[in-house]
């Protein structure tokens, strides 16, 4: 059995369509500055975007279990890897748990059957946050016709959903490596450490 002390935080990133484990990226950059700001009891996720995220979210609920304690869960997530965000906060929420923070760099909407994914590049679709997400942080550019969709909350009440920050002259393919999208996501964690 583990001490509440084990596993109390949880950093999970996810990264764009064409990223990999493999492949250089900034979301690999944030990973690994994420690794190096951790302490004991901190676990950092790199995940791509089409990884498993009903295991993920199954396994931080028993790990929570076995702890007895509600964890800290962070998310951040860039292109696609946004929209897995959120399907990863609806697989946490079907469990009982919140993120406490998300932070997402031109979002972009994917849809549930590939066929149906041309909506990427039109933004008709708003991207709807879970109501077990208490905090949404967002980078957006509008120099390329592939770029990051609206959010909306499923309940204003619960979640606090920042108004969007521009970046400007850095189209989407960058949008990962963007400073001040990293720099929010570290200070995040810091905050997350600290609590």
């Amino acid at each position: 059995m583990h001490s509440p002390a084990t596993l109390r935080t949880w950093h999970v990133v996810f990264a764009g369509f064409l990223q990999t484990r493999g492949t250089a990226n900034g979301m690999i950059r944030l990973w690994r500055d994420l690794l190096q700001h951790a302490s004991p009891g901190t676990v950092v996720q790199f995940c791509q975007w089409n990884d498993d995220v009903d295991g993920l979210a199954e396994l931080i609920w028993r790990d929570a279990q076995d702890a007895d304690v509600a964890p800290a869960v962070c998310v951040y997530g860039y292109s696609w890897g946004g929209m897995t965000a959120m399907n990863f906060a609806r697989q946490l929420r079907a469990r009982g748990l919140e993120v406490r923070h998300m932070v997402l760099s031109d979002a972009v909407y994917r849809h549930w059957y590939w066929l149906g994914n041309w909506r990427a590049f039109v933004r008709t679709r708003p991207i709807i946050v879970p109501d077990n997400v208490l905090r949404v942080d967002w980078y957006r550019q509008t120099e390329t016709i592939l770029r990051g969709h609206d959010l909306w909350a499923e309940d204003p009440a619960r979640t606090e959903l920042s108004d969007a920050v521009y970046v400007r002259h850095v189209p989407h393919k960058l949008m990962d490596d963007c400073e001040a999208f990293r720099e929010r996501c570290l200070q995040v964690a810091e905050l997350a450490e600290a609590a």
